[in-house]
């Protein structure tokens, strides 16, 4: 079952962009940062950390990020515990009879599904929102929906060297007062 509660002793994590693009927007906009993070029992977590600033207040119910209610303006939300709702529609499940071919296009070997979302950039028709490889990595989202050129030269999202989107670890802050 989802939960909202965060997962102890995290010590890995990777790391993608996440834009918004609307229908009536000349180009997308970074809003905030997808992380799938790990510990070393194996518990997973996905955080998505918003830049509010970047968001105003009459956009914030234009914004579709299937399981996230940007209407709260937290500045993290975490989901635990199993896949959440935007790793779900942006995927593809384990089971599905043609899953192969899927991950042929994408040019990978096995179902790994945050660089599934890497690859595809995680465009569903659930959603105005996208992820990319970097802070720099946009698409008009609109022309990428259509399937025709402007889409074929922007698919697969091949890895780029970006060590943010492999697993690494996690800096973590000490307070040395504490210890």
């Amino acid at each position: 079952m989802i939960s909202n509660k965060r997962v102890a002793c995290l010590n890995v994590q990777r790391k993608a962009y996440l834009f918004y693009h609307g229908r009536d927007m000349y180009k997308s906009r970074l809003i905030g940062e997808f992380f799938e993070q790990e510990n070393d029992a194996g518990e997973v977590q996905y955080l998505f950390k918003i830049n509010n600033s970047a968001i105003a207040d009459d956009e914030v119910d234009k914004i579709c990020l299937p399981g996230i209610d940007l209407s709260f303006r937290l500045d993290e939300y975490v989901r635990s515990g199993g896949i959440p709702y935007f790793v779900e529609c942006c995927t593809i499940p384990d089971g599905r009879g043609d899953l192969k071919r899927f991950l042929d296009l994408v040019e990978m070997g096995f179902n790994d599904k945050f660089e599934f979302m890497l690859r595809t950039r995680a465009v569903t028709h659930h959603s105005n929102c996208y992820l990319g490889r970097t802070p720099d990595d946009t698409i008009d989202l609109n022309k990428y929906k259509e399937w025709g050129e402007y889409q074929k030269t922007h698919f697969p999202n091949l890895p780029c060297g970006n060590y943010e989107n492999d697993f690494h670890e996690i800096n973590k802050e000490i307070d040395h007062s504490k210890t």
